[in-house]
Protein backbone atom coordinates (compact mmCIF):
# COMPACT_ATOMS: atom_id res chain seq x y z
CA UNK A 1 0.00 0.00 0.00
CA UNK A 2 2.50 2.15 0.62
CA UNK A 3 4.53 1.69 -2.33
CA UNK A 4 1.40 2.11 -4.58
CA UNK A 5 0.48 5.32 -3.10
CA UNK A 6 4.15 6.55 -3.79
CA UNK A 7 3.94 5.32 -7.35
CA UNK A 8 1.15 7.23 -7.69
CA UNK A 9 1.21 10.96 -5.80
CA UNK A 10 -1.01 13.31 -5.84
CA UNK A 11 -0.87 16.82 -5.34
CA UNK A 12 -3.59 16.95 -2.31
CA UNK A 13 -0.70 14.70 -0.80
CA UNK A 14 1.05 16.09 2.26
CA UNK A 15 4.50 16.33 2.83
CA UNK A 16 3.65 14.62 6.30
CA UNK A 17 1.66 12.01 4.14
CA UNK A 18 4.32 10.77 2.30
CA UNK A 19 7.03 10.68 5.23
CA UNK A 20 4.44 8.15 6.77
CA UNK A 21 4.28 6.21 3.62
CA UNK A 22 8.59 6.05 3.58
CA UNK A 23 8.39 5.58 7.56
CA UNK A 24 5.96 2.54 6.53
CA UNK A 25 8.03 1.02 3.48
CA UNK A 26 11.28 1.69 6.19
CA UNK A 27 9.47 -0.81 8.99
CA UNK A 28 9.00 -3.14 6.08
CA UNK A 29 12.05 -3.88 4.94
CA UNK A 30 13.54 -3.96 8.19
CA UNK A 31 12.45 -7.36 9.35
CA UNK A 32 14.54 -10.61 8.33
CA UNK A 33 11.67 -12.18 6.58
CA UNK A 34 11.41 -9.04 4.14
CA UNK A 35 15.38 -8.79 3.44
CA UNK A 36 15.46 -12.27 2.47
CA UNK A 37 12.80 -12.13 0.15
CA UNK A 38 14.09 -8.88 -1.50
CA UNK A 39 17.77 -9.63 -1.40
CA UNK A 40 18.39 -11.86 -4.42
CA UNK A 41 14.99 -10.05 -6.40
CA UNK A 42 17.18 -7.73 -8.54
CA UNK A 43 14.14 -6.11 -10.47
CA UNK A 44 12.45 -5.45 -7.46
CA UNK A 45 15.17 -3.81 -5.72
CA UNK A 46 15.77 -1.63 -8.95
CA UNK A 47 12.45 -0.77 -8.80
CA UNK A 48 11.90 0.16 -5.47
CA UNK A 49 15.08 2.51 -5.89
CA UNK A 50 13.47 3.89 -8.54
CA UNK A 51 10.03 5.13 -6.91
CA UNK A 52 12.66 6.51 -3.81
CA UNK A 53 14.08 8.50 -6.81
CA UNK A 54 10.92 9.41 -8.17
CA UNK A 55 9.66 10.55 -4.76
CA UNK A 56 12.94 12.73 -4.21
CA UNK A 57 12.39 13.95 -7.98
CA UNK A 58 9.43 15.42 -7.04
CA UNK A 59 9.41 16.96 -3.33
CA UNK A 60 11.85 19.50 -2.29
CA UNK A 61 11.17 18.67 1.35
CA UNK A 62 14.29 17.42 3.40
CA UNK A 63 12.51 15.22 5.98
CA UNK A 64 11.70 13.40 2.99
CA UNK A 65 14.82 13.07 1.51
CA UNK A 66 15.80 11.55 4.75
CA UNK A 67 13.58 9.40 5.40
CA UNK A 68 13.94 8.03 1.31
CA UNK A 69 17.91 7.54 2.08
CA UNK A 70 17.19 5.50 5.12
CA UNK A 71 15.04 3.06 2.73
CA UNK A 72 17.73 3.32 0.36
CA UNK A 73 20.49 1.76 3.13
CA UNK A 74 18.35 -0.62 4.46
CA UNK A 75 18.17 -1.78 0.51
CA UNK A 76 21.61 -1.58 0.19
CA UNK A 77 21.53 -4.06 3.20
CA UNK A 78 19.52 -6.38 1.61
CA UNK A 79 21.74 -6.52 -1.36
CA UNK A 80 25.41 -6.43 0.43
CA UNK A 81 23.29 -10.16 2.87
CA UNK A 82 23.70 -12.12 -0.84
CA UNK A 83 27.50 -12.64 0.50
CA UNK A 84 28.52 -12.92 -3.54
CA UNK A 85 29.09 -10.74 -6.55
CA UNK A 86 26.04 -9.92 -8.29
CA UNK A 87 25.19 -8.92 -12.43
CA UNK A 88 25.05 -5.45 -12.26
CA UNK A 89 25.59 -4.25 -15.62
CA UNK A 90 25.44 -0.32 -14.64
CA UNK A 91 22.37 0.31 -17.22
CA UNK A 92 19.60 2.82 -16.60
CA UNK A 93 16.81 1.53 -15.70
CA UNK A 94 18.28 -2.21 -15.02
CA UNK A 95 21.17 -1.35 -12.55
CA UNK A 96 20.55 -0.91 -8.80
CA UNK A 97 24.18 0.67 -9.24
CA UNK A 98 23.01 3.41 -11.06
CA UNK A 99 19.61 3.87 -9.36
CA UNK A 100 21.08 4.87 -6.47
CA UNK A 101 23.74 7.26 -7.94
CA UNK A 102 21.16 9.36 -9.57
CA UNK A 103 18.90 9.50 -6.16
CA UNK A 104 22.08 10.77 -3.79
CA UNK A 105 23.16 12.73 -6.60
CA UNK A 106 19.55 13.94 -7.05
CA UNK A 107 19.59 14.87 -3.35
CA UNK A 108 22.61 16.46 -3.20
CA UNK A 109 22.06 18.52 -6.35
CA UNK A 110 19.26 20.30 -4.47
CA UNK A 111 21.18 22.39 -2.11
CA UNK A 112 24.63 21.50 -3.87
CA UNK A 113 23.85 22.65 -7.36
CA UNK A 114 28.17 23.02 -7.53
CA UNK A 115 28.85 20.05 -7.75
CA UNK A 116 27.10 18.73 -10.66
CA UNK A 117 29.64 17.73 -13.39
CA UNK A 118 27.29 19.30 -15.94
CA UNK A 119 28.33 23.15 -17.09
CA UNK A 120 24.38 23.64 -17.23
CA UNK A 121 23.99 27.29 -15.52
CA UNK A 122 24.27 25.92 -11.83
CA UNK A 123 21.25 27.56 -10.00
CA UNK A 124 19.89 25.46 -6.97
CA UNK A 125 16.51 23.83 -6.92
CA UNK A 126 15.73 24.21 -3.90
CA UNK A 127 18.53 25.72 -1.95
CA UNK A 128 18.78 26.06 1.84
CA UNK A 129 18.32 29.79 2.28
CA UNK A 130 14.94 29.15 0.49
CA UNK A 131 13.28 26.21 1.87
CA UNK A 132 13.85 27.62 5.49
CA UNK A 133 14.95 24.12 6.60
CA UNK A 134 16.80 24.07 10.48
CA UNK A 135 20.56 23.61 9.80
CA UNK A 136 20.56 20.30 12.07
CA UNK A 137 17.81 18.59 9.33
CA UNK A 138 20.24 20.12 6.22
CA UNK A 139 23.36 18.57 7.93
CA UNK A 140 21.47 15.03 9.18
CA UNK A 141 20.67 14.80 4.81
CA UNK A 142 24.36 15.06 3.74
CA UNK A 143 25.67 12.64 6.58
CA UNK A 144 23.05 9.92 5.01
CA UNK A 145 24.21 10.89 1.46
CA UNK A 146 27.56 9.98 2.43
CA UNK A 147 26.95 6.81 3.87
CA UNK A 148 24.94 5.74 0.73
CA UNK A 149 27.58 6.58 -1.53
CA UNK A 150 30.32 5.05 0.79
CA UNK A 151 27.94 1.94 1.16
CA UNK A 152 27.66 2.16 -2.67
CA UNK A 153 31.01 1.81 -3.23
CA UNK A 154 31.53 -1.51 -0.98
CA UNK A 155 28.24 -3.63 -2.62
CA UNK A 156 29.28 -6.74 -4.22
CA UNK A 157 29.47 -7.65 -8.26
CA UNK A 158 31.25 -9.66 -10.36
CA UNK A 159 32.81 -6.74 -12.43
CA UNK A 160 34.81 -3.76 -11.38
CA UNK A 161 32.88 -0.30 -12.97
CA UNK A 162 35.20 2.40 -12.67
CA UNK A 163 32.35 4.87 -13.29
CA UNK A 164 30.82 3.90 -9.93
CA UNK A 165 34.01 5.06 -7.43
CA UNK A 166 34.53 7.70 -9.98
CA UNK A 167 31.12 9.14 -8.89
CA UNK A 168 31.61 8.53 -5.69
CA UNK A 169 34.52 10.42 -5.47
CA UNK A 170 33.04 12.97 -7.87
CA UNK A 171 30.13 13.81 -5.04
CA UNK A 172 32.18 13.64 -2.23
CA UNK A 173 34.55 15.89 -3.21
CA UNK A 174 32.84 18.13 -4.51
CA UNK A 175 30.65 18.26 -1.22
CA UNK A 176 34.00 18.96 0.53
CA UNK A 177 34.33 21.85 -1.18
CA UNK A 178 31.15 23.23 -0.63
CA UNK A 179 31.04 22.16 2.88
CA UNK A 180 34.43 23.52 3.60
CA UNK A 181 34.22 26.95 1.85
CA UNK A 182 30.66 28.66 1.26
CA UNK A 183 30.39 31.27 3.93
CA UNK A 184 27.36 31.98 5.92
CA UNK A 185 26.59 33.64 9.38
CA UNK A 186 24.90 30.92 10.75
CA UNK A 187 27.86 29.05 11.52
CA UNK A 188 29.57 32.58 12.74
CA UNK A 189 26.57 32.20 15.39
CA UNK A 190 27.42 29.10 16.50
CA UNK A 191 31.01 30.38 17.25
CA UNK A 192 32.95 27.92 15.62
CA UNK A 193 36.65 28.90 16.24
CA UNK A 194 38.67 29.93 13.18
CA UNK A 195 42.66 29.21 12.82
CA UNK A 196 44.95 31.93 11.74
CA UNK A 197 46.50 28.97 9.22
CA UNK A 198 46.01 29.28 5.39
CA UNK A 199 48.31 28.21 2.64
CA UNK A 200 48.16 31.14 0.91
CA UNK A 201 47.29 34.19 3.28
CA UNK A 202 43.36 33.65 2.81
CA UNK A 203 41.29 34.69 5.59
CA UNK A 204 39.73 32.09 7.21
CA UNK A 205 36.07 32.10 7.81
CA UNK A 206 32.72 30.32 9.07
CA UNK A 207 30.71 27.66 6.81
CA UNK A 208 27.68 26.76 6.56
CA UNK A 209 28.04 23.07 6.90
CA UNK A 210 31.71 23.19 8.13
CA UNK A 211 31.03 20.70 11.04
CA UNK A 212 30.02 17.42 8.52
CA UNK A 213 33.88 17.92 6.93
CA UNK A 214 34.92 14.97 8.83
CA UNK A 215 32.80 13.12 8.19
CA UNK A 216 33.08 13.55 4.59
CA UNK A 217 36.75 13.09 5.42
CA UNK A 218 35.67 9.60 6.79
CA UNK A 219 33.72 8.41 3.41
CA UNK A 220 36.88 9.42 0.91
CA UNK A 221 38.89 7.00 3.14
CA UNK A 222 36.09 4.86 3.39
CA UNK A 223 35.65 4.59 -0.06
CA UNK A 224 39.25 4.09 -1.61
CA UNK A 225 39.87 1.83 1.72
CA UNK A 226 36.63 -0.54 1.14
CA UNK A 227 37.13 -1.15 -2.64
CA UNK A 228 38.78 -4.17 -4.16
CA UNK A 229 40.37 -2.97 -7.16
CA UNK A 230 40.54 -5.78 -9.53
CA UNK A 231 43.01 -3.52 -12.37
CA UNK A 232 44.62 -0.61 -10.19
CA UNK A 233 46.31 0.14 -13.46
CA UNK A 234 43.10 1.71 -15.01
CA UNK A 235 44.19 4.69 -16.49
CA UNK A 236 40.39 6.29 -15.45
CA UNK A 237 40.65 4.92 -12.03
CA UNK A 238 43.66 6.40 -11.43
CA UNK A 239 43.19 9.49 -12.48
CA UNK A 240 40.16 9.79 -10.15
CA UNK A 241 41.92 9.65 -6.85
CA UNK A 242 44.99 12.12 -8.85
CA UNK A 243 41.89 14.75 -9.07
CA UNK A 244 40.67 13.99 -6.04
CA UNK A 245 43.90 15.08 -4.09
CA UNK A 246 44.48 18.32 -6.18
CA UNK A 247 40.66 18.77 -5.28
CA UNK A 248 41.30 18.61 -1.47
CA UNK A 249 44.78 20.61 -1.41
CA UNK A 250 43.14 23.31 -3.84
CA UNK A 251 40.33 23.34 -1.15
CA UNK A 252 43.28 24.03 1.55
CA UNK A 253 44.99 27.07 -0.45
CA UNK A 254 41.72 28.69 -0.31
CA UNK A 255 41.51 28.68 3.31
CA UNK A 256 40.98 25.91 6.11
CA UNK A 257 39.50 26.18 9.65
CA UNK A 258 41.50 25.18 12.50
CA UNK A 259 38.59 23.24 13.86
CA UNK A 260 38.95 20.37 11.25
CA UNK A 261 42.54 21.24 10.15
CA UNK A 262 43.82 17.56 11.49
CA UNK A 263 40.80 15.99 9.34
CA UNK A 264 42.07 17.45 6.28
CA UNK A 265 45.24 16.55 6.23
CA UNK A 266 43.96 12.72 7.78
CA UNK A 267 42.10 12.17 4.73
CA UNK A 268 44.67 13.51 2.18
CA UNK A 269 47.17 11.09 4.10
CA UNK A 270 45.42 7.81 3.99
CA UNK A 271 44.70 8.73 0.57
CA UNK A 272 48.15 9.00 -0.46
CA UNK A 273 48.94 6.07 1.56
CA UNK A 274 45.87 4.14 0.43
CA UNK A 275 46.29 4.78 -3.45
CA UNK A 276 48.38 2.93 -6.25
CA UNK A 277 51.97 5.07 -6.10
CA UNK A 278 50.57 5.76 -9.94
CA UNK A 279 48.08 7.96 -8.83
CA UNK A 280 49.81 9.44 -5.98
CA UNK A 281 53.36 10.10 -6.90
CA UNK A 282 52.58 12.68 -10.27
CA UNK A 283 54.44 15.63 -9.33
CA UNK A 284 51.62 18.27 -8.97
CA UNK A 285 50.30 15.82 -5.68
CA UNK A 286 53.78 16.03 -4.37
CA UNK A 287 54.69 19.58 -4.89
CA UNK A 288 51.18 21.10 -3.15
CA UNK A 289 51.59 18.30 -0.05
CA UNK A 290 55.43 18.99 0.63
CA UNK A 291 54.44 22.99 0.69
CA UNK A 292 51.71 22.16 2.64
CA UNK A 293 53.72 20.34 5.47
CA UNK A 294 56.64 22.54 5.19
CA UNK A 295 53.90 25.65 5.93
CA UNK A 296 52.47 24.27 8.91
CA UNK A 297 55.69 23.52 10.51
CA UNK A 298 56.23 27.19 10.43
CA UNK A 299 52.85 28.24 11.97
CA UNK A 300 51.33 27.70 15.07
CA UNK A 301 51.95 24.38 17.25
CA UNK A 302 48.54 22.67 16.60
CA UNK A 303 49.64 23.04 13.26
CA UNK A 304 53.07 22.02 13.72
CA UNK A 305 51.47 18.81 15.94
CA UNK A 306 49.09 18.07 12.99
CA UNK A 307 51.51 18.29 10.33
CA UNK A 308 54.81 15.98 12.05
CA UNK A 309 51.59 13.22 13.35
CA UNK A 310 50.67 13.11 9.41
CA UNK A 311 54.48 13.25 8.33
CA UNK A 312 54.72 10.27 10.47
CA UNK A 313 52.10 7.97 9.08
CA UNK A 314 52.92 8.83 5.66
CA UNK A 315 56.78 7.79 5.89
CA UNK A 316 55.68 4.70 8.04
CA UNK A 317 53.15 3.68 5.50
CA UNK A 318 53.46 4.64 2.12
CA UNK A 319 55.37 3.40 -1.23
CA UNK A 320 59.35 3.66 -0.58
CA UNK A 321 59.78 5.47 -3.69
CA UNK A 322 57.26 7.71 -2.15
CA UNK A 323 57.96 8.12 1.44
CA UNK A 324 62.02 9.09 -0.11
CA UNK A 325 60.49 11.88 -2.19
CA UNK A 326 58.83 13.33 0.71
CA UNK A 327 61.63 12.57 3.31
CA UNK A 328 64.00 14.86 0.89
CA UNK A 329 61.37 17.43 1.28
CA UNK A 330 59.84 17.95 4.38
CA UNK A 331 63.32 17.06 6.41
CA UNK A 332 64.64 20.80 5.73
CA UNK A 333 61.86 22.50 7.98
CA UNK A 334 61.51 19.30 10.23
CA UNK A 335 65.12 19.58 11.40
CA UNK A 336 64.69 23.01 11.47
CA UNK A 337 62.32 22.96 14.46
CA UNK A 338 64.62 20.37 16.25
CA UNK A 339 67.68 22.46 15.97
CA UNK A 340 65.55 25.50 17.26
CA UNK A 341 65.93 23.28 20.70
CA UNK A 342 69.23 24.35 21.08
CA UNK A 343 68.81 28.10 21.36
CA UNK A 344 65.30 27.78 23.22
CA UNK A 345 64.15 24.85 25.25
CA UNK A 346 61.15 23.35 25.51
CA UNK A 347 59.38 24.60 28.02
CA UNK A 348 55.37 24.59 27.56
CA UNK A 349 53.50 21.38 27.39
CA UNK A 350 52.62 21.81 23.65
CA UNK A 351 56.74 22.06 23.48
CA UNK A 352 57.28 18.77 24.73
CA UNK A 353 54.74 16.94 22.95
CA UNK A 354 55.98 18.36 19.67
CA UNK A 355 59.47 17.57 20.99
CA UNK A 356 57.90 13.77 21.30
CA UNK A 357 56.86 13.63 17.77
CA UNK A 358 59.82 14.61 16.79
CA UNK A 359 62.03 11.84 18.15
CA UNK A 360 59.65 9.40 17.31
CA UNK A 361 60.08 10.39 13.75
CA UNK A 362 63.63 10.46 14.20
CA UNK A 363 63.92 6.63 15.45
CA UNK A 364 62.02 5.82 12.15
CA UNK A 365 64.79 7.86 9.90
CA UNK A 366 67.20 6.18 11.95
CA UNK A 367 65.92 2.35 11.27
CA UNK A 368 65.42 3.38 7.95
CA UNK A 369 68.84 4.82 6.76
CA UNK A 370 71.63 2.54 5.70
CA UNK A 371 74.11 1.68 8.40
CA UNK A 372 76.45 3.60 7.53
CA UNK A 373 75.02 6.91 7.46
CA UNK A 374 73.81 6.11 11.62
CA UNK A 375 76.75 8.05 12.52
CA UNK A 376 76.14 11.04 10.65
CA UNK A 377 72.41 11.07 11.89
CA UNK A 378 73.46 10.55 15.60
CA UNK A 379 76.04 13.44 14.98
CA UNK A 380 73.11 15.78 14.51
CA UNK A 381 70.52 14.34 17.03
CA UNK A 382 72.48 13.48 20.28
CA UNK A 383 74.28 17.56 20.62
CA UNK A 384 70.66 18.87 20.49
CA UNK A 385 69.56 16.19 23.08
CA UNK A 386 72.64 16.78 25.30
CA UNK A 387 71.53 20.47 25.35
CA UNK A 388 68.00 20.46 26.28
CA UNK A 389 69.17 18.07 29.18
CA UNK A 390 67.92 20.32 32.57
CA UNK A 391 64.75 21.57 31.04
CA UNK A 392 61.34 20.91 31.22
CA UNK A 393 62.33 18.08 28.56
CA UNK A 394 65.22 16.46 30.58
CA UNK A 395 63.68 13.22 31.21
CA UNK A 396 62.45 12.46 27.31
CA UNK A 397 66.10 13.57 26.17
CA UNK A 398 67.90 11.22 28.54
CA UNK A 399 65.66 8.74 27.98
CA UNK A 400 66.35 9.44 23.74
CA UNK A 401 69.95 9.40 24.59
CA UNK A 402 69.56 6.08 26.55
CA UNK A 403 67.75 4.51 23.92
CA UNK A 404 70.61 5.85 20.92
CA UNK A 405 73.67 4.68 23.30
CA UNK A 406 71.68 1.00 23.44
CA UNK A 407 70.53 0.76 19.85
CA UNK A 408 73.66 2.40 18.30
CA UNK A 409 76.45 1.97 20.54
CA UNK A 410 79.18 1.61 18.20
CA UNK A 411 78.14 4.80 16.36
CA UNK A 412 77.57 6.69 19.99
CA UNK A 413 81.11 5.61 21.17
CA UNK A 414 82.39 6.82 18.13
CA UNK A 415 80.95 10.02 18.41
CA UNK A 416 82.02 10.67 21.74
CA UNK A 417 85.44 9.64 20.99
CA UNK A 418 85.67 12.14 18.56
CA UNK A 419 84.04 14.99 20.52
CA UNK A 420 84.98 14.41 23.72
CA UNK A 421 83.03 17.52 25.17
CA UNK A 422 79.97 16.35 24.72
CA UNK A 423 80.75 13.85 26.90
CA UNK A 424 81.81 16.05 29.54
CA UNK A 425 78.50 18.22 29.06
CA UNK A 426 76.21 15.03 29.51
CA UNK A 427 78.21 13.73 32.60
CA UNK A 428 77.48 17.37 34.11
CA UNK A 429 74.23 17.95 33.12
CA UNK A 430 73.36 14.17 34.64
CA UNK A 431 74.75 14.73 37.59
CA UNK A 432 73.04 18.44 38.20
CA UNK A 433 69.46 17.22 37.88
CA UNK A 434 70.70 14.35 40.64
CA UNK A 435 71.59 16.90 42.82
CA UNK A 436 68.58 19.10 42.37
CA UNK A 437 66.40 16.32 42.60
CA UNK A 438 68.28 15.33 45.95
CA UNK A 439 67.91 18.70 47.28
CA UNK A 440 63.97 18.63 46.75
CA UNK A 441 63.76 15.26 48.39
CA UNK A 442 66.13 16.30 51.07
CA UNK A 443 63.89 18.62 53.36
CA UNK A 444 61.03 16.93 52.89
CA UNK A 445 62.61 14.01 54.40
CA UNK A 446 64.14 15.73 57.20
CA UNK A 447 60.44 17.11 58.06
CA UNK A 448 58.81 13.32 57.99
CA UNK A 449 61.76 12.45 60.26
CA UNK A 450 61.52 15.06 62.80
CA UNK A 451 58.05 16.17 63.38
CA UNK A 452 57.48 18.92 65.64
CA UNK A 453 56.66 17.93 69.53
CA UNK A 454 53.42 19.58 70.99
CA UNK A 455 52.13 19.17 74.38
CA UNK A 456 49.10 16.70 74.49
CA UNK A 457 45.76 18.98 75.03
CA UNK A 458 42.33 17.39 76.42
CA UNK A 459 39.22 18.94 75.34
CA UNK A 460 36.95 19.56 77.92
CA UNK A 461 33.63 19.94 77.24
CA UNK A 462 32.42 21.95 80.84
CA UNK A 463 34.00 25.25 82.08
CA UNK A 464 35.33 24.69 85.57
CA UNK A 465 37.32 28.36 85.94
CA UNK A 466 34.53 29.68 88.03
CA UNK A 467 34.06 26.28 90.46
CA UNK A 468 34.95 26.41 94.10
Amino acid sequence: VAIEALCAPSSTHTNQTICICLEAFTELISSPWSQAKIAYNHSTCVEYVNVLHRTVLTRSNAQIHIHALKCLLLLQACRGKMGEGSDDRLEPGNSFLFANLELVMCVLLRRFPEISPTDHPKTPISSYASTGEPLSVIKELIKLSIDVIVGLVSLPTDQFYVEVPEAAFLLLTGLFSACAVNPSDEEKEEKIKTSDFVLHGTPSMGHKFFSVVPHVSQGLCSVIKNMEIKDSNDRRWLTCITTTLVTLLQTLDQGSEQAHLESYVSTLTVLICSAPPQASNVQIVYDKVSALFSKMLESDMTSKLTSLRAFKTLIMSCDPVIKIRYIRSVSPAFFEIFFAYQKKSPAREDDLTVLKEILSIQRFLLSSCLPDTHIHMIRLIVPVLISVLGSAAHAECLAEITYLTQTYPVEVRNMFTSQPHLKQQLETAIRSSAAKAQAQTTPARLSNSNPISTAPKIALKMDFSNFK
